[in-house]
């Protein structure tokens, strides 16, 4: 606690044990009134100059000592205790400006989803040969981008708005090799090897970018000196991914990040990945932490193999991408010749009003509502049959699920396309909703037009991707942009 042995504490004068004065004359005086007290707060000098926070409590034995005073001490070492409670504070902040981080970033999505749909309209009222066209498809590359942004502010609030995608692994390497050796520095080599074929898995590129990070920076805090930083892909059959108590054996795509650094102690691997865990000074202890969280949350393992002196590796499984369940579509409710109708739910007018224009052109009927109660009193008349609701998964009073499940009583079956700012995992519960897509804020109106589509069976289903670009990319080619 102090740094010295007792032999060295002993040769030490009381006195000289206090950093603060003023603590050491009020212990004394409390003694010599009291001869105890109990659970006082003090900050203690060690012989290197350094302080260390205690708990004293001091009494006097009984019967007195003969000859002179005595007392006995119980120091309790704070060091811990102080650092939780920064670790505490710091989280509790982070937690506040995440928070306030998903707010805006919500509110922002909103508004480009506005922006992006009058911007299509304008473009679509220019002919193809007018130049201002050039300048719509800047804009809505634009949004695009403040789109991006706008993700990253949800990943630091709880609300994390990922949009998986089915990538390759070994293609991501080798497009992130720039990146990561201008990371590394001019002192540690990078070697990547990508397995033969594709290696896909599902995951959000930013969620297998800060996987990466992380554990690439891990690895050159282990190698000060400079040495090899090798990055593999490799496919894993179903006989030799290793057994889990969290998982069954199944395919696999591992990355493998193995460093030629310091390696970590055999008594330490069992805690890197603790939250606030760290050996370095002025580390949070919270980038491995992250990656088992991601990892586990993404249906995959991690595994370190280390040895003191030549190196660390880490081994993480991701399960094999598979094609994803395609929403069953259905035949229009309404009568053959009418205009298919569409109840609208959004608490935000400039956003009804934009996607009833677009629907409205398309040959919908739209109802629109902002509140649950409207919602349900239009949905609720016997006389309007509804093909397909249109709903904001965050309403006043409501959730856009539950709000769903309501109106199937007099709906049955109608199919249900939820939109929102956040990532589809703030849906919730889905149960009682048969048919169900996700269309994340803000999307081109291509995206919009083949999801309601989709779900009404009057074209091709794109299937349920959750990204904004997930059918503007494939079918939004409308307007050209600038080469970059």
């Amino acid at each position: 606690m102090l740094g010295a042995s007792q032999a060295e504490i002993l040769r030490l004068r009381p006195e000289s044990l206090f950093a603060r004065p003023e603590e050491r004359r009020a212990i004394w005086k409390e003694l010599a009134l009291r001869r105890e007290f109990s659970g006082r707060e003090v900050l203690l000098l060690r012989p290197d100059g350094s302080h260390v926070p205690v708990l004293l409590t001091a009494w006097a034995p009984s019967p007195p000592a003969v000859g002179g005073l005595e007392f006995h001490f119980l120091v309790q070492d704070l060091s811990e205790w102080r650092s939780l409670e920064k670790q505490l504070r710091h989280a509790q902040k982070m937690d506040a400006l995440g928070r306030l981080a998903g707010g805006v970033a919500h509110d922002l999505k909103n508004l480009m989803s506005v922006v992006s749909g009058w911007v299509e309209s304008l473009g679509e009222s220019l002919s193809e040969e007018d130049s201002r066209r050039l300048g719509v498809g800047e804009v809505l590359a634009s949004i695009e981008r403040a789109g991006d942004l706008t993700r990253q502010l949800l990943s630091i609030s709880r609300e994390r708005c990922d949009v998986p995608r089915s990538l390759d692994l070994g293609q991501l390497l080798l497009e992130m090799e720039g990146i990561l050796q201008q990371l590394l520095g001019m002192d540690i080599a990078l070697r990547l090897d990508a397995g033969p074929g594709p290696l896909k898995v599902r995951i959000d590129p930013a969620r297998f970018e800060q996987i990466l990070l992380n554990l690439v920076v891990n690895a050159r805090e282990a190698m000060p000196d400079g040495g090899i930083l090798t990055l593999r892909t490799r496919y894993l059959p179903v006989s030799e991914s290793p057994s889990s108590s969290s998982a069954a054996p199944r395919e696999s795509v591992r990355l493998s990040v193995e460093d030629t650094g310091c390696g970590i102690p055999p008594e330490l691997q069992a805690r890197i990945f603790e939250p606030f865990f760290t050996t370095k000074r002025q580390g949070s202890g919270l980038g491995l932490s992250e990656v088992f969280r991601t990892v586990r949350q993404l249906g995959g393992e991690i595994r370190v193999q280390s040895l003191l002196g030549q190196g660390t590796r880490f081994d993480v499984d991701l399960p094999v991408a598979r094609e994803l369940a395609r929403p069953k579509p259905l035949r229009s409710r309404s009568k053959p010749g009418s205009r298919p109708t569409v109840l609208l739910i959004d608490d935000e007018p400039t956003f009804r009003e934009m996607v009833t224009r677009i629907l409205d052109r398309q040959g919908y009927r739209v109802l629109q509502a902002r509140s649950a109660r409207e919602a349900l009193d239009l949905g609720g008349d016997p006389e309007t049959r509804i093909d397909l609701v249109l709903c904001d998964v965050c309403l006043p009073g409501s959730s856009g699920p539950d709000l769903a499940r309501r109106l199937q009583v007099s709906n049955p079956g109608v199919p249900v396309l939820f939109t929102s700012g956040l990532s589809v995992e703030n849906l919730g519960d889905l149960r009682g909703i048969p048919v169900v897509d996700f269309l994340e804020k803000p999307f081109r109106k291509a995206g919009l037009l083949a999801r309601i589509r989709g779900l009404l069976g009057q074209g091709a289903d794109p299937g349920p991707e959750v990204s904004r670009n997930a059918v503007a990319e494939a079918e939004a080619g409308s307007f050209e942009t600038s080469p970059r």
